[in-house]
């Protein structure tokens, strides 16, 4: 038996846990079973575990025996990784009405007719977010809410982990949407004209930082359709603002949130998984306070396809990109008229004063 135990970690050798392991460990408040363990077989295993609120019980657990959790009157979530009831005695739970239970996506049924898992006060599916008993394109922001550390009160991030691998993140994002519109074969092509991106490159960022504002591009076309990243800036220097690209601002939804000192979070998600092409210029922009601020790092860079594919880029370190191609004054070099993007991702022919994008570089027409 353990006692004292208010941060217990059950480590992944464990196949089974035995009657009476934890009985009466007033002081644990949560416990994760790791996916090694097939049954709660003993009996009593957490009963009077009385600071218990919350359980997660993994896809591998096949059995749990009687009055495991009784007496674990503070219990308030049960997460139920298991998508068909299991079938046991009475008395396993001793507060059921007093608590959720949360169960995998297209389960909820089962459970809600299921011996014993009916008396649950509420019963949730993975998806339902903002846990109104509807899956639809509130719980799509609410994934993307949860990714940027915006959670509403009662948030509960096995809801949001849709693909269930233990990540909220802009993939569960896409296969809800996915989901929701019953094809994916629609998803890809709603609300687009019939515009989807062909081919699906692994997609290449560049960034450019002038006067205070990183420009991001993606350099592929392809089929990717939601992004995150998170943005690593000095001390007291804020990220003031973060937008899209016009173009791309009436398919998505862009979310970002400070996640703590120097640390920021975006996330792109589009309700009806509507695709990015890179010929579309600049993806996004954000400006900091500090318009001479060095040490700019955006790393953790996922992009995920409309079929939920996703790629890992490498961080950039903005300190390092290439530096801006000056042209004279005195006309040894003039706008040579060719195509090139604004710094706000507007394609245009390079024919007069400004700053330009090309080929990966700012160019200062003067």
């Amino acid at each position: 038996m353990v006692s004292g135990c208010k941060s217990t970690v059950i480590p992944n050798s464990v196949t089974s846990i035995g009657g009476s392991a934890f009985y009466g460990c007033t002081g644990l408040t949560s416990i994760i079973i790791p996916n090694s363990v097939k049954s709660i077989s003993g009996s009593l295993a957490f009963r009077g575990c009385t600071g218990l609120t919350s359980i997660n019980i993994p896809s591998s657990v096949t059995s749990i025996g009687s009055a495991t959790f009784q007496d674990c009157d503070s219990l308030k979530s049960v997460m139920m990784n298991v998508s068909i009831p299991l079938t046991f005695g009475e008395n396993v739970f001793s507060n059921l009405a007093k608590a959720s239970l949360y169960v995998p996506y297209g389960s909820k049924g089962s459970y809600m007719v299921a011996d014993y898992w009916k008396e649950f006060k509420h019963i949730y599916e993975a998806g339902d977010v903002n846990k109104d008993d509807e899956i639809d394109v509130a719980d799509v922001v609410g994934i993307a809410r949860g990714i940027v550390g915006m959670q509403n009160d009662g948030y509960v991030e096995f809801l949001a982990d849709f693909n269930a691998d233990d990540e909220v993140d802009v993939r569960d994002a896409v296969a809800l949407v996915n989901e929701i519109a019953g094809d994916v074969a629609f998803a890809k092509g709603a609300n687009v004209g019939g515009l989807v991106a062909s081919g699906n490159a692994v997609p290449t960022l560049s960034a450019h930082f002038v006067d205070g504002t990183v420009s991001l591009l993606m350099g592929a076309a392809s089929t990717y359709t939601a992004f995150q990243f998170d943005i690593h800036v000095d001390d007291g220097v804020d990220v003031e603002s973060v937008l899209l690209n016009e173009r791309r601002g009436n398919g998505h939804t862009l979310l970002y949130n400070k996640m703590g000192e120097g640390w920021y979070r975006v996330a792109v998600v589009s309700i009806a998984n509507n695709p990015l092409r890179g010929t579309d210029g600049e993806l996004v922009s954000f400006t900091l306070s500090d318009r001479y601020a060095d040490d700019i790092v955006i790393d953790n860079i996922r992009f995920v396809t409309v079929q939920g594919d996703s790629h890992q880029l490498d961080g950039i370190d903005v300190a390092e990109l290439t530096g801006v191609q000056s042209f004279a004054q005195d006309g040894a070099h003039e706008a040579d008229g060719t195509a090139a993007y604004t710094l706000n991702g507007i394609r245009v022919k390079m024919t007069g004063k400004g700053i330009y994008v090309k080929n990966g570089k700012k160019i200062v027409v003067k």
